[in-house]
């Protein structure tokens, strides 16, 4: 979310739209360090467009080096019985809803190409699986985790938190999180449930 841009600038719907084009990469950095990683595996791809989703704000923190192979999910924080995987920078807010619990946090980090073989070891680990983006619905991580869960028949429970399907209104990016119920806070709560 993007927020004093107005309802028709978060980027809500970037993540759908790019999915679809060929060719293209299409990753999201969780954090400074993510992101110097991600522009750094683009710099050395030759092999079609390669889009990186970044937060506005900017509040990275201390960077530090590391690596982010192409297609490869990372694993944030270990647990068990539940697993969160989330794609960009709405893993940070991740990390504080998880913290004190015993869940699994995973970060997405590339849409496309998607990374079946850890996506599949994930789904048929944990019982359930809570997949947290800060997009639309429609052509994000979700959709595209559910949508392999249903080809290779995994019996784990899935749930999505994203975006609504609407215009977001105006206001700081922790208003706006507070609104879609995408902060700390809630995000916890809907984990939990």
């Amino acid at each position: 979310l993007a927020g004093e841009d107005g309802p028709t600038h978060h980027g809500a719907f970037d993540p759908g739209f790019l999915n679809t084009i060929p060719g293209i990469v299409v990753a999201a950095s969780l954090d400074g360090s993510a992101l110097a990683a991600l522009m750094e595996e683009a710099a050395g791809y030759s092999g079609g467009p390669f889009a990186i989703r970044y937060p506005k704000d900017g509040s990275f923190g201390k960077l530090e080096k590391k690596e982010l192979p192409l297609g490869k999910l990372q694993k944030v924080k270990n647990g068990s019985a539940k697993a969160v995987i989330s794609f960009g920078a709405i893993g940070l807010e991740v990390q504080k809803a998880l913290e004190g619990s015993e869940y699994a946090h995973f970060d997405l980090v590339y849409l496309k190409p998607l990374d079946e073989a850890g996506l599949i070891a994930i789904l048929e680990e944990y019982n359930e699986v809570i997949i947290v983006e800060e997009n639309s619905k429609a052509g994000g991580a979700g959709e595209s985790i559910v949508s392999l869960a249903g080809r290779i028949g995994v019996d784990c429970r899935i749930k999505c938190k994203c975006l609504p399907d609407a215009f977001i209104e105006h206001g700081s990016r922790q208003q706006l999180l507070e609104v879609t119920g995408l902060d700390a806070s809630s995000l916890k709560e809907f984990i939990d449930r």
